[in-house]
């Protein structure tokens, strides 16, 4: 039986005051895996933590989708991060690390299941075509208690609680979900230089008015509402995106 396609588009700017790009995405449509990362350490280390986590989680998932296999992606990064952190002499207080958040969809009859790994304050949505939709991720920082509107306007929005690159086991706090995406609908992943400045509301209307642009238009106009709302601020973060139709 054929497998099920899908269409995608990455977006990503280096945000408003960022000198370094610590983003970092993975986009393998032929297997359904859609990563999205972003660094924390500070110039090359955060890029380089985000960069093990793409190679890592790459060489790992591959087969058929799995919660197991991508526990084991995110536990094996997790090795590799601190291992390049004791590498360079980094105390434990200022190695390097990053926040993920992996979407893998099963392309294999029966279709549109979505494994789902997540740390960290990167976030994954499902929305459908009226703007309708809801967050498969929950952030995991100092804010996550509070309403949406006041966590945007905190002063400790941009601390996180959970990430990779610890010396603790990943497996006590590494979000796991699943869900299903029915053709039609999309999935979308972005970074804290999103979040941090379209709300759920704005994120939703940005994706009803340019709904009938396909993928790549949503994914352009969130990128491109993030960056305006960063220059309004006069300050900003990295900005990354995907969105993905089944």
């Amino acid at each position: 039986m054929r497998k099920a396609s899908v269409r995608f588009h990455q977006a990503e700017h280096l945000g408003i005051g960022r000198e370094n790009q610590e983003d970092r995405h993975l986009c393998v449509p032929d297997r359904g895996l859609f990563v999205i990362v972003d660094g924390m350490g500070g110039h090359s280390d955060g890029e380089m933590a985000a960069q093990i986590a793409v190679n890592t989680i790459d060489r790992v998932c591959v087969g058929r989708p799995s919660r197991e296999l991508l526990a084991r992606a995110f536990e094996v990064t997790n090795r590799e991060i601190v291992a390049y952190g004791d590498q360079q002499g980094y105390s434990d207080d200022k190695k390097p690390g990053c926040v993920a958040t992996a979407c893998w969809i099963n392309l294999d009859y029966p279709p549109g299941c979505v494994f789902i790994a997540h740390c960290g304050d990167t976030r994954a949505w499902r929305f459908q075509s009226d703007g309708n939709g809801f967050r498969l991720t929950t952030d995991h920082g100092l804010t996550d208690d509070l309403p949406e509107r006041l966590a945007l306007e905190s002063n400790q929005r941009h601390v996180v609680t959970h990430h990779l690159g610890t010396r603790q086991d990943v497996a006590d706090w590494v979000e796991y979900n699943e869900t299903f995406l029915p053709a039609g609908e999309l999935l979308l992943l972005v970074t804290d230089g999103v979040s941090d400045y379209l709300n759920m509301a704005a994120l939703a209307n940005v994706v009803q008015r340019t709904w009938l642009l396909g993928v790549e238009g949503i994914v352009e106009e969130v990128a491109h509402q993030s960056l305006q709302l960063q220059r309004a601020k006069g300050s900003g973060d990295n900005i990354d995106v995907i969105g993905v139709f089944r």
